[in-house]
């Protein structure tokens, strides 16, 4: 089985990246610091390494400079993340070997892109597609509003003006406007982040899980898979 390493001095990223690639036929390997990672470098030698830029102690850049001066790891690919989109900080990390550079906030889409250039993943079990659409959602009698920006036919990604605990029920309506219909739905939040973690990296949001969800509602989603990957 494929193995990723990812380093990075926050706990949190680190659980959200393994929530991402949980069903996607990898190993992720985690560390916070660039002593342990080499440890697990020699041990597992993984076949993809992603970088925290600002790592206290070595950095990303410093320790992908290493890497990519050893005969044993020197082709291993290394993706860089980092806060900063300067082209200067970028230009740093590509002198010192890296193979991609990816910009926090991060897109989970766009880092399962990433990752896909250098290391096969396993096709998800239902095919998900970028979306953009306004979504309200209740809880316990309360009503938010959001967006929903990645569907499947067993759930969504929802980004919204509150995140609801894990196990949490909702109820989502929302429009495919490409298909003019208006899906209502039950959904379980499977995982979440919230708004004090959003110096972990990633954008507040909930993975939905669909619940006894319509014969109509799935085969509306179905169609709008069958079009493609819309940009937003």
């Amino acid at each position: 089985m494929n193995k990723l390493l990812v380093v990075d001095d926050l706990e949190f990223f680190l659980v959200l990246v393994k929530s991402l690639l949980h069903n996607h036929g990898c190993t992720i390997l985690t560390a916070t610091n660039a002593d342990d990672a080499f440890e697990i470098i020699k041990e597992e030698k993984p076949q993809l390494i992603l970088l925290d830029k600002h790592m206290p102690g070595m950095t990303g850049d410093e320790m992908c400079r290493v890497l990519k001066k050893s005969f044993e790891t020197k082709d291993v690919p290394v993706i860089i993340l980092s806060t900063s989109g300067l082209k200067a900080d970028r230009d740093i990390s590509f002198s010192a070997g890296c193979d991609d550079y990816i910009t926090k906030p991060i897109d989970k889409e766009s880092l399962l892109d990433a990752i896909s250039k250098y290391m096969p993943v396993v096709k998800r079990t239902f095919e998900r597609v970028p979306i953009f659409e306004s979504v309200t959602y209740s809880h316990d009698g309360i009503e938010y509003s959001g967006h929903i920006h990645i569907i499947g036919k067993g759930g969504a990604c929802l980004r919204g003006e509150m995140m609801m605990p894990v196990g949490s029920v909702l109820r989502l309506e929302f429009e495919i406007s490409k298909l003019q219909t208006t899906i209502d739905v039950l959904g379980k939040v499977v995982w979440n982040s919230d708004s004090k973690e959003m110096d972990s990296g990633w954008e507040p949001e909930m993975g939905i899980q669909f619940m006894n969800i319509s014969e109509h509602a799935k085969n509306t989603i179905v169609r709008y898979i069958a079009f493609g990957n819309f940009s937003e």
